[in-house]
């Protein structure tokens, strides 16, 4: 693949537009996102990593694959998922959901639709 540009609000810079620049090809992120230390220590982490308050997520490779990635995006900026934001976010990204996590070891799973 290549670099990808990702510009999400820093909570800890007023919700300024910051960026975060994530090589997934070497398995590198920078960019002066308040958050950019915390990815960096998750990536050196021994594997799986453990993301996540509540619902956590068991990481294997967040350096190179998009949808673990994604992820650490969310623990960024939890609502840079949802719309308008989700549209802003690189190609890469395009078509990729974010993992199930687990709450309590178990996995989530959707509640059933209900009856109208």
């Amino acid at each position: 693949m290549a670099k990808h540009i990702i510009r999400i609000p820093d909570r800890l810079r007023g919700r300024e537009l910051r960026t975060i620049e994530w090589d997934d090809e070497a398995g590198t992120v920078s960019g002066d996102h308040s958050e950019i230390d915390d990815i960096r220590r998750v990536f050196a982490a021994p594997k799986p990593v453990t993301v996540g308050q509540g619902a956590v997520w068991d990481l294997r490779d967040p350096a190179h694959d998009p949808a673990e990635f994604l992820v650490l995006i969310e623990q960024a900026f939890w609502p840079a998922l949802d719309p308008p934001l989700r549209e802003t976010l690189p190609a890469v990204f395009d078509g990729v959901a974010l993992p199930a996590p687990e709450f309590d070891g178990e996995t989530h799973q959707e509640p059933p639709a209900r009856a109208a």
